[in-house]
């Protein structure tokens, strides 16, 4: 500690690259964690009981089914049949209904699509309404997600029970019934925003031919399973996965590289959480390259520390002490820089990557904890790594020769 405080600038900036690699590394680690949580934590508003079954390109989903991504090819015949198996409580579809625009009073709108779903209260939940709530199947009536409830109203939320036209690109207009206005959507459900959702019945008519029964049926681009009992999900996925692997319509409707995915909201938790960690420890290992420059500046300070204190080696020799001791002495004198700088570099990463969490993207912080254990161990092993051939040099000097040198 004498020899360090003695030296203070030249310490300093010894232990400056150890905090420069140690907070790199945790402020590109936090922001990665911070992220992953705070996208990995809107899937808990999903219904954990629920089982997607999507069509994908390969690539991995990176939330709920996207419908019509990649084309109609879930029949109703695989949705009778998915609903027939054991375990399962009910399965829902979700439908594209092409319009032209939308009208209320004397606003008029262009808009594309509506998405005509099975069961309301399951797709919008009652929370994350503003006002209002679902309409009932089979009835000429509609929720509007925020976006679109304030641009028909011309900056004012669309009243509930106020009615407004469908345009369809026949030209035809149809009157329906605002039961709801959505909260505004964060995460994956922000695209809820821009939503008009209308129930299948009477609203989605699109039909295909069953490859098994040759008979004109619905088909639609997504299902979502809903299992009776939460402890029964992964063997009711398995089991669906099995059946539309080898014996749905839409096996036979696939077209390209398109594939079947069978899904629970934690198996798509997990995939994100494995890519941000590939992601995480990409980056991280980029930052680590700051570490080498600190292990450099160790060595090369232990070595000067080395050739000034010859003298002081060679009194130490003289009355008794062993190699070992020498060799401690410097070897302890590395592994304190290191262990100054880990410590010093795990506020300095925590702090930064707090800042850039909450002022580039303004999430919650989540502390990586199992890293700062990591970095204590790092700063120790690269101090004791640069120390070591100096402290060994050390051990090498004749203390004649030393007790002589000026």
């Amino acid at each position: 500690m004498r020899s360090l405080w003695t030296h203070k600038t030249r310490s300093l900036l010894t232990i400056l690259g150890v905090v420069i690699g140690i907070g790199s590394v945790l402020a590109v680690v936090t922001l990665g964690a911070s992220f992953e949580e705070s996208v990995v934590s809107q899937f808990d508003a999903f219904d954990q009981r629920s089982v997607f079954v999507m069509a994908n390109d390969g690539s991995t989903p990176h939330g709920p089914p996207d419908p019509g991504q990649f084309g109609l090819i879930f029949t109703e015949i695989d949705r009778q049949a998915l609903a027939a198996m054991s375990g399962v409580e009910r399965v829902l579809a979700e439908g594209k209904v092409p319009v032209a625009g939308l009208a209320y009073g004397e606003m008029e709108s262009p808009y594309k699509e509506l998405s005509a779903v099975d069961l309301a209260a399951q797709v919008l939940a009652a929370e994350r309404f503003a006002s209002g709530g679902v309409f009932m199947s089979g009835e000429e009536e509609a929720v509007l997600g925020a976006t679109v409830a304030e641009r028909l109203g011309g900056g004012t939320a669309v009243e509930i029970g106020s009615e407004i036209g469908l345009r369809y690109p026949d030209g035809t207009l149809r009157t329906v019934t605002v039961t709801g206005v959505l909260a505004d959507q964060e995460g994956v459900f922000e695209e809820a925003d821009g939503q008009v959702y209308v129930p299948l019945e009477p609203f989605y008519t699109t039909m295909r031919k069953s490859p098994s029964t040759a008979e004109e049926v619905r088909v639609y681009s997504a299902l979502t399973v809903l299992v009776g009992d939460p402890r029964d999900v992964v063997q009711v996925r398995d089991r669906i996965e099995a059946h539309m692997q080898d014996e749905s319509d839409a096996s036979r409707l696939l077209v390209g590289s398109t594939e079947i995915l069978v899904m629970t909201p934690g198996d798509i938790t997990d995939q994100i959480s494995a890519a941000f960690a590939q992601i995480t420890t990409f980056i991280g290992a980029i930052a680590v390259v700051s570490l080498l420059v600190g292990a450099i500046g160790i060595a090369n300070i232990m070595l000067v520390s080395v050739a000034e204190r010859t003298r002081e080696i060679g009194v130490m020799k003289a009355i008794g002490a062993l190699d070992r001791d020498v060799r401690s002495l410097f070897l302890f004198e590395a592994v304190l820089v290191g262990l100054l700088g880990s410590l010093l570099g795990i506020g300095l990463g925590l702090g930064g990557g707090a800042m850039l969490v909450r002022f580039l993207f303004e999430t919650t912080v989540t502390l990586p904890w199992d890293w700062l254990v990591v970095s204590v161990g790092v700063g120790v092993f690269v101090g004791g790594l640069a120390g070591y051939l100096p402290a060994r040099r050390a051990t090498k000097i004749d203390p004649v020769l030393a007790l002589a040198r000026e």
